[in-house]
Order: C-alpha cells, then sequence, then structure tokens
C-alpha cells in the first residue's frame, strides 16, 4: 500500500519537509505540494487507483481542513484513512489528537498505531 502525502511550504514549520521526507524515506509515497492549481480530489482518486490506503497532511490546521474536505467527498468504503503530521504553527487538531509535533516522533505514531474512528 502507499501513502499520498500532501504538504504547504506556506505553513509555519514547512521547512520541516526535509526531516519529514527523511523520516518516510523507506515507506512508499507520492509526494504532492499544495497550490492553487492542486485537485485534491482527483490527486485522491487517482492515488486510491494506484492502492494508495492513507492520506497524510503535512501542515497546520488549515491543511489538514482542505484535506479532510476533500476526503470527504470519497465514498465511505473507499475513502483512505488520514494521517496528520503537524508542521503548521498552533497545529490545535494535531493536539487535541494529542500527535507529537516533533516530525520522527510523529512519523513512529504513524507507523506504529492503527487508524481511529473520529466524528468529524
Amino acid at each position: 500500500m502507499t501513502t499520498l502525502v500532501f504538504w504547504n511550504r506556506g505553513t509555519g514549520k514547512s521547512e520541516n519537509i526535509v526531516e519529514l521526507r527523511t523520516a518516510m524515506q523507506a515507506l512508499p509515497t507520492t509526494w504532492i505540494e499544495l497550490t492553487q492549481d492542486v485537485n485534491l480530489q482527483r490527486e485522491i482518486e487517482i492515488s486510491l487507483e494506484n492502492g494508495c490506503d492513507t492520506v497524510i497532511a503535512a501542515g497546520g490546521d488549515g491543511t489538514v481542513n482542505v484535506v479532510v474536505n476533500a476526503l470527504m467527498k470519497v465514498e465511505e468504503g473507499r475513502r483512505p484513512s488520514l494521517a496528520i503530521i503537524p508542521l503548521g504553527t498552533a497545529n490545535d487538531f494535531a493536539g487535541t489528537l494529542r500527535i507529537p509535533d516533533n516530525v520522527e516522533q510523529a512519523v513512529e505514531l504513524f507507523v506504529t498505531t492503527s487508524p481511529k474512528r473520529i466524528d468529524l
């Protein structure tokens, strides 16, 4: 299975993207920088066709928001899991979920835990 990573250069800790790429180098991933031209829905659908089982929002609360909204348009039975790597300024949602701000620790949590359902 593969992981689709949406990342945002405009987030508060975007300089940590290199650290994130290094921490995830052993995992099969597709990386997409969020820009005005990116059609998240289309990218998620393409990734699902290629065996994607998880989408990562690497950014802050705004990044998580746009990724969640795109995921909610995918039929529930086909919808991949969402993981969050907090690279924003405040990361309030990630903090509520107790996802560490440290990139390596967040990746370790992603690798070692199973998805949990939450109510949006």
